[in-house]
């Protein structure tokens, strides 16, 4: 509408009705808004949940996926697409639409400069040079643009930081999970196992200490868990963190210690008193001690002595010397050629499948990060593209008075990067804020996600808010050299 306002002061006064003018406008944005709907539709319902799904697949055994056109979803969708960018062509039209056709036909007024409240402080004003006082004074007399810009760079970078916080919430669970909080080497599941019987096959040169422990399932409120529960001293295989001190705690005996996420559910505090069964239906009343860090399932874990069924243990935790491949397989043979042991199996073996599985999410990553940049991308090239068709004589009068072409790009390129570190620093903290909330929204009621944005993350985010600036400013480079200085001398009337 802007690069048109001569053509439309020339049909208004060939006599072309503001209805007639206004249609042209609706058309050109009802087009743009509908294939891009299409598009966005298509992508939205059919090409991104198949490749998040193909992801879940990795992680889980899921049933045939069935896609569905929801209309409801779609055609919302399009009614605010269409009500944002019909609605916004509309409302400029008709803004220029109220002034003459004489006024319509010359170049829009710059807007006035006015003195900003830097210059009413000497000590720094004076210091700032002459180009880069322009520049501070444009920044304040186009405030729409900036805050436009502004509010593109927010968006984009906080998109950026959200997808990169989303892996970092996840990616770290399994060593956190299983070197943390369970701080065994290897695992085995036994059937009727003595005592004796367990020390004679785990008491042998490879293993450096063993701890046998009775697990078995429990519900709590309407919450699953397993129950832990063990003769010996249980430090060797997991670590009591407390979520409050951050300190590691010992199990007192007539108490038991739960996990964050369960308490979380349950809404249980430390001091609380708790009921909770077993699978053979027992039921159990005692003091929670301490709600510990915990990431994946969840446990109660309690004094054997006060378990009301059979104490046999069925799992035993083991720590390993510094074994190689080879030598922890020929461990694993030799363990699981007792006829009670059901299965063997190390704690990295676990850890490197799921890491393995958990780059899966770089997918989703890379989703973001794409859309955030084509919104950074747009937002800024079209800002840019008018910012400069607005001040075409304005580039070209400078240009007349001696400015080479590399101060011409500062005139107008260092607004825009001036505008990217603010949109970048408001867009970090928004991210933060936006990644709690999403990785919040995300998380499964039976793993606990790490609150956490690594530094990298950051330095991506802000890499690539700036990458796109950087672009933009390339392109605004030559559409500045292409502007001719003879428009400046051309006259308005």
């Amino acid at each position: 509408v802007e690069d048109d306002r001569t053509e439309i002061g020339t049909l208004k006064s060939l006599g072309f009705s503001n209805g007639q003018i206004i249609v042209k406008y609706i058309i050109f944005s009802l087009l743009a808004t509908t294939i891009g709907g299409i598009l966005g539709a298509l992508s939205g319902i059919v090409v991104i949940p198949n490749l998040i799904y193909s992801i879940y697949t990795i992680l889980f055994d899921l049933p045939k996926f069935v896609l569905k056109l929801n209309l409801t979803t779609s055609i919302t969708g399009f009614v605010i697409a269409l009500i944002c960018v019909c609605g916004t062509t509309i409302y400029t039209v008709l803004k220029e639409l109220k002034e003459k056709p004489s006024e319509l036909l010359r170049p829009k007024a710059p807007k006035a400069g006015k003195r900003i409240l830097l210059e009413r402080i000497p000590l720094i004003w004076s210091r700032v040079s002459f180009s880069n006082k322009v520049t501070i004074r444009n920044i304040f007399r186009y405030k729409k643009r900036v805050l436009v810009t502004i509010i593109g760079i927010i968006g984009c970078t906080a998109l950026v930081l959200s997808g990169f916080g989303i892996k970092d919430a996840i990616v770290d669970i399994p060593t956190k999970q299983y070197g943390e909080v369970f701080v065994y080497d290897g695992s085995s599941y036994i059937n009727n196992m003595s005592d004796k019987q367990i020390e004679e096959l785990f008491d042998r040169q490879e293993i450096t200490s063993y701890v046998p422990v009775k697990t078995v399932h429990a519900t709590i409120g309407s919450t699953n868990a397993y129950l832990f529960m063990s003769k010996q001293d249980t430090s060797k295989v997991v670590q009591y963190i407390d979520i409050d001190t951050h300190k590691a705690i010992q199990l007192e005996k007539d108490k038991v210690i739960i996990t964050d996420k369960m308490a979380q559910l349950e809404g249980i505090n430390k001091g609380d008193s708790i009921t909770f069964r077993d699978v053979d239906n027992y039921e159990y009343t005692m003091q929670v001690q301490a709600v510990v860090e915990n990431y994946v399932e969840h446990y109660i874990f309690m004094d054997e002595t006060y378990y009301k069924g059979n104490k046999n243990a069925n799992v035993v935790y083991f720590n390993t010397k510094n074994l190689s491949a080879t030598q922890q397989n020929d461990l694993k043979i030799k363990l699981l050629k007792n006829e009670h042991v059901i299965s063997v199996s190390y704690i990295q073996s676990l850890i490197d499948t799921v890491s393995n599985m958990l780059k899966s999410l770089d997918k989703v990553v890379i989703i973001l990060v794409v859309l955030a940049s084509l919104l950074s991308f747009v937002v800024l090239y079209n800002l840019a593209n008018i910012n400069i068709n607005e001040r075409k004589r304005e580039v070209a009068t400078i240009k007349v008075l001696g400015f080479y072409n590399n101060e011409v790009d500062g005139y107008i390129n260092k607004e825009m990067i001036i505008l990217t570190v603010i949109g970048i620093v408001i867009g970090i903290v928004a991210g933060i804020y936006l990644t709690n909330i999403v990785v919040s929204t995300v998380e499964i009621e039976r793993c606990r996600f790490i609150h956490q944005i690594r530094f990298t993350s950051y330095i991506y985010a802000i890499v690539i808010s700036m990458i796109f600036t950087i672009i933009v400013s390339i392109i605004t480079h030559f559409i500045l050299k292409k502007i001719d200085m003879v428009e400046s001398l051309k006259s308005v009337e």
